[in-house]
């Protein structure tokens, strides 16, 4: 029972989606405790029967979807589907952004030219150009335009470079090349050889040791799994590129090195990722070769892993090896179990203690059509889905109290399910008190035998979904509508605003499409409306509540703390603090503090900082997230900002108590 001085923490509406449903955080004595606080049900049977009908008639629309966008795809090299990314700055150093979509015929008549002297009235000058993260909205830099010149209709008609270097690697990215064989055989030489080397630098082995000691694997481990150390004091990468003979333009498209212009205007190389660990993609033809690498930094305020750099001017998509870790083992699990997990070291360290098959997807949304394929050609006896048991805390950020591991397990799950794969979901035991646990530390601090019950205690996808509450036609709704829609922008980019290009095809499977996505979002507005009537507008069950977002102008939001200023390009929680009656968490979710006010009142600063960060502990763990005090956001003070440790990131930002 709730004592009845209460201070709530709630997300400022701001015009914005607030809180889904009605969970809080409760803290008596300064000892933070997660409680939940259940919502009436409002809908009768009767129109909750029609309105499942409803959602089962449009996901049986067109249960072949996934299909239909691979052929509307298909035609379409990849690069063709991704948009060039453009910056100038201005005499102030501001910056100003466009886009290009890199269809060639559209450019048919665009000129690319070396010139000595730069002209008079050149419409754009000194453009960077490069590819834009969509999550981190990063702007990966390319190289630099020195002119471009714009027709009457805004469109580029010449592109002035000093040399002839510029111009190539501006051609390359707009206008594609393909991945040859040559190119293939020289990244797998590249990759394998600096590995072997590494695998002899006695700082290399000294980093590898301290890796695999902090992380508590048992010695060898880190030799099994083939990872390797890597930074420029364990090894020259140019003077080793010269010496094996290695072309300095293969040792970038194999992620070692990363091209720049210099102060001359022609390309130099540089290292890339240093002082961090590689973990090794072995070729699916040649398991001695290493096709590719991921990256985990150890350098602070880096992010802890990055993919191999893949150069996004090519026309072919990497092989599935190269994406699907331990994949290149699929021709050997035929009638045996599989494990599909996330991350590169879960699913080693599962193979390796356990003995069973392990596959790792790249992160929990990364699971591909080309994925299932690969599974389903691989005859597995079944297929369990086992991904991290995430913080507790992580549910109350979600609109139906499902976390993204357990709503990606349910819908990896159905995929394999529709394609007739024997398939399992399995949840890891909550041994820590609701803090997160995966699969390596459950084994390497309490051995398999706990695993090797969650599996099998393993349920059928649906059972899973009644096990933990999970919305499903929301999951299965937003999920279809969010794949969908990713396909229509690919193809609508691939296409520009040039129709004609469409063949008679793939114009009858998109208008299929799209009529089908317009009736996914009817459904599922619909679906919205009245199970979530709190709701401000439609969202992903995935969305954080949110309230504060950068401008549209794309200038940054700033956020000023004690230990520097913090651009805020992406959207952020803010939370409130009002006091209230306990009843108010009926209607919408809440972090609430519950307190003796006169206990409160004697709390110094410092202790009401330690009190507010050990409440918001269980949905931002102090292993992943730093708190900051006193922080200025639009002039005014305030409790605590909450940054992101691996990115130094801004998730979310407090009110004064």
């Amino acid at each position: 029972m709730l004592k009845r001085a209460t201070v709530f923490f709630f997300l400022s509406l701001s015009g914005y989606a607030y809180a889904g449903s009605d969970a809080c955080i409760e803290v008596y004595n300064v000892v933070p405790k997660i409680t939940r606080f259940n919502k009436p049900e409002t809908q009768n049977s009767v129109f909750k029967e029609a309105q499942a009908k409803q959602v089962e008639q449009v996901l049986g629309e067109l249960p072949a979807f996934e299909k239909k966008i691979q052929a509307m795809l298909s035609p379409f090299k990849r690069y063709e589907m991704e948009t060039l990314f453009f910056r100038q700055r201005n005499q102030k150093g501001d910056p100003a952004y466009f886009t290009l979509n890199r269809n060639a015929d559209l450019l048919a008549d665009a000129e690319l030219v070396v010139i000595s002297k730069f002209p008079k009235g050149v419409s754009l000058t000194n453009v960077e150009f490069g590819y834009q993260n969509q999550r981190s909205k990063k702007v990966q830099n390319l190289g630099v335009i020195p002119g471009i010149e714009l027709d009457a209709n805004g469109l580029p008609k010449r592109f002035l470079f000093f040399n002839k270097e510029q111009l190539e690697v501006f051609r390359a990215h707009y206008f594609g090349r393909p991945f040859s064989t040559k190119m293939r055989t020289a990244i797998l030489d590249i990759n394998t050889a600096i590995f072997k080397y590494l695998e002899t630098q006695p700082v290399a082995l000294e980093k590898v040791a301290e890796f695999e000691k902090k992380r508590g694997w048992p010695v060898g481990t880190a030799k099994k799994i083939g990872l390797v150390y890597y930074s420029s004091e364990a090894v020259d990468l140019l003077s080793f590129g010269k010496e094996h003979g290695f072309d300095y333009a293969d040792m970038a498209s194999a992620g070692w090195l990363k091209p720049y212009v210099n102060k001359h205007g022609s390309i130099s190389y540089r290292e890339n990722y240093n002082d961090s660990i590689k973990i090794p993609f072995y070729d699916e033809n040649d398991p001695s070769k290493i096709a590719f690498w991921r990256t985990r930094n150890l350098r602070s305020g880096s992010p802890k892993y990055l993919s191999w750099p893949k150069d996004r001017s090519l026309f072919e998509d990497a092989p599935l090896f190269e994406e699907f870790y331990n994949s290149w083992n699929l021709n050997k699990v035929k009638g045996k179990r599989i494990v599909l997990t996330e991350g590169e070291f879960k699913c080693a360290i599962g193979e390796l203690t356990t003995g069973v098959f392990h596959l790792g997807v790249p992160g929990i949304g990364q699971f591909y059509t080309s994925m299932l394929d690969k599974i389903v050609k691989a005859q597995p006896s079944e297929v369990v889905v086992l991904f991290d048991r995430d913080p507790i805390g992580k549910a109350l950020l979600r609109l139906d109290e499902v976390t993204d591991s357990q709503r990606a397990s349910y819908l990896i799950a159905k995929q394999l399910e529709a394609a007739g794969i024997s398939v399992k979901v399995a949840t890891l035991p909550d041994l820590y008190n609701g803090k997160k646990i995966g699969i390596d530390d459950l084994l390497l601090s309490h051995g398999t035998a706990p695993y090797t019950q969650a599996l099998d205690q393993a349920v059928s996808a649906d059972a899973y979904a009644k096990t933990f509450k999970i919305d499903v036609p929301l999951s299965l709704l937003t999920d279809r509508r969010n794949k969908i829609r990713r396909a229509v922008q690919k193809y609508d980019t691939a296409n520009s605003t040039a129709a004609g290009f469409m063949s008679i095809d793939q114009r009858a499977i998109y208008n299929n499409l799209q009529t089908y996505l317009t009736h996914v979002e009817g459904v599922l507005r619909q679906y919205m409306e009245t199970k979530y009537p709190e709701r401000g507008q439609m969202l992903d069950p995935s969305d954080r509540f949110v309230a504060i977002r950068p401008g549209t102008s794309m200038a940054p939001v700033t956020i000023h703390s004690p230990e520097g200023d913090f651009d805020v390009s992406s959207a952020i929680i803010k939370i409130s603090m009002t006091t209230s009656d306990v009843k108010n968490c009926t209607s919408l979710s809440c972090f609430s503090i519950s307190r003796d006010s006169s206990q409160w009142s004697h709390l110094t600063e410092t202790e009401k900082f330690k009190a507010l960060s050990g409440a918001l502990g269980a949905v931002f763990p102090k292993d992943d997230y730093t708190y900051i005090s006193n922080p200025v956001f639009e002039g005014q003070p305030h409790a605590l900002l909450v940054i992101r440790k691996e990115t130094r990131t801004p998730v979310a930002i407090i009110e004064q108590f």
